[in-house]
């Protein structure tokens, strides 16, 4: 062997040793990471900072997309897909004033972002649009970032400033470490007058906002070790055998272990049950469809009790469902006719409920308007009714990826959601109602509750009932709703003068809002 062979050795068991060089690219996205940690714990909660949270999604996003073009990523078409719907739900953060759908909007393109570095990655476990997709999701949050958690602190310099880069980690290492034992100590030191007067006149700042920052960074520091690492393993390919396709097919078969003559004897008692329920409770379904309401109950326990029923039966359906799907033995490359009767009768059984379920619904809301959670009931009935659909297709087409459809058809349901400004509709569809007097009653303190985006269509009923008290059209209930509700929107252009808002929480409904107050008197 040549000492020139020698040499070439020593040098790949040292850089095997050393693990990973990272390059500037590298680098350069680590302190991305860190940047983009730092500001999300600036963002949070994100229902207060709603354009910021926004901007840094459509930022990371660019940033990542700009880093995998340079290094050459051959990105297919559903990662590029799923990050397009990230960034366009994300928008639901300015055009929608409900902290319920922003949050889950916010949430939902974080989780896409995993799933896109680790798919555009070439990582995924099966490719094309497979159910294997709910694996990816997994591995993308739990497995990967882990595989490579610390390798941030390497990537954070690189070159000459190596040296002088790990004397400034041990510095934010030790910061972020502190963070917690000196606010702890400090409220516990604060009883003492002398000590925060004493303090006070130290520092003219206020201790709590620079203590925020100094909490951000050490909440940043795991963050951005969670987010480069999972970019980290992606691009190394890390963890190929961790639920891999032939691994999760064999872990399927094993666990196959349940008797056709078994599930049946467990799931058939279930589907008497079922038959007797809808029996004895027909009066009570079949009046949603045509519109009468039993006589012992009221709209509201009529629509509640129907929900919830359905909540309980839907989940416990679809868990007996996979249950099945997952544990009873078949014959070896085939579906089990048993399996498709099962699945189709809880389906059909299913779908039952949540037709008659929406029908009492439409009911409820006739007679009382809209509100968030009527809308949020529809809209749940409605993506569990397509769930069970695609079940009842996957028996006939045995190709038909239920978890992808369901996952695509969640997302868009969402997406349109929480883009619609959901809540102006509700306010909206509530003011046209009453102004036509198909609705008896307003209920200015829920339309409030709506937030910004329901200020204009409240502003706009005050204008309308303004011109039938002043001619004298009004009815007594009328006029009661026309005083109290301006007296609240005074209120409100009163509060909102005093406000101080930061450009980055500011929000669509929000500059609509404080147009439509302008002409409040």
């Amino acid at each position: 062997m040549t000492e020139q062979n020698v040499y070439i050795q020593n040098e790949v068991k040292e850089a095997e040793q050393s693990g990973r060089q990272f390059s500037l690219l590298d680098s350069i996205f680590a302190w991305v990471c860190l940047i983009a940690s730092y500001l999300f714990c600036r963002a949070f909660p994100v229902s207060d900072n709603s354009f910021g949270g926004c901007l840094l999604i459509l930022g990371i996003f660019a940033a990542t997309f700009t880093v995998f073009m340079v290094r050459g990523e051959k990105i297919g078409a559903l990662p590029i897909i799923v990050a397009i719907s990230a960034i366009v739900i994300c928008f639901a953060l300015v055009v929608t004033s409900s902290t319920f759908l922003g949050s889950y909007a916010y949430f939902y393109a974080i989780l896409a972002y995993m799933y896109f570095v680790f798919s555009a990655t070439a990582n995924v476990t099966k490719k094309g649009f497979s159910d294997f997709i709910a694996v990816d999701f997994f591995k993308a949050i739990f497995i990967m970032p882990f595989a490579s958690f610390g390798v941030v602190f390497k990537a954070l310099f690189s070159g000459k400033a190596k040296g002088s880069g790990k004397a400034i980690l041990k510095v934010l290492l030790g910061i972020a470490f502190a963070v917690i034992p000196t606010i702890i100590i400090f409220s516990l030191l604060s009883y003492d007058k002398d000590f925060t007067s004493l303090f006070k006149n130290i520092f003219d700042f206020k201790f709590l906002d620079v203590m925020s920052h100094f909490l951000s960074i050490g909440f940043a520091i795991p963050i951005s070790m969670y987010v480069f690492g999972l970019y980290a393993s992606s691009t190394e390919h890390k963890c190929k055998g961790v639920a891999s396709e032939q691994g999760c097919r064999n872990f399927s078969n094993k666990i196959k272990i349940a008797p056709v003559i078994t599930v049946l004897a467990a799931v058939i008692p279930i589907l008497f049950i079922y038959v007797i329920f809808f029996i004895s409770q027909s009066k009570y379904y079949l009046s949603g469809f045509v519109g009468v309401l039993p006589d012992e109950l009221s709209y509201a326990e009529y629509a509640r009790e129907g929900f919830f029923q359905l909540c309980t039966v839907s989940c416990l359906n679809l868990a007996i469902i996979t249950a099945v799907s997952v544990f009873m033995k078949r014959a070896k490359g085939r579906r089990s006719l048993a399996l498709k009767i099962l699945a189709i009768l809880f389906s059909l059984s299913t779908l039952l409920l949540i037709s008659t379920a929406i029908a009492k619904m439409v009911m409820y809301i006739d007679c009382y308007g809209l509100t968030q959670k009527r809308v949020y009931s529809t809209w749940l009935m409605g993506v569990l009714a397509l769930i069970f659909i695609f079940i009842i297709i996957k028996q006939f087409v045995p190709k038909t990826r239920v978890i992808a459809l369901s996952l695509s058809v969640l997302v868009v349901l969402f997406g349109a959601l929480s883009l619609c400004n959901i809540d102006r509709i509700i306010a909206g569809y509530n003011v046209d109602r009453y102004i036509d007097g198909s609705l008896n009653e307003f209920d200015i303190s829920a339309s409030i509750e709506l937030g910004d985006a329901a200020i204009p269509e409240l502003v706009r009923l005050n204008d309308e009932l303004k011109v039938k008290v002043d001619d004298g059209t009004a009815s007594y209930s009328q006029k009661g709703t026309y005083y109290k509700l301006s007296r609240e929107l005074r209120n409100i252009k009163e509060l909102r003068a005093d406000e101080e808002k930061e450009v980055f929480s500011y929000t669509i409904p929000y500059i609509q809002a404080s147009k439509a107050l302008e002409n409040v008197k």
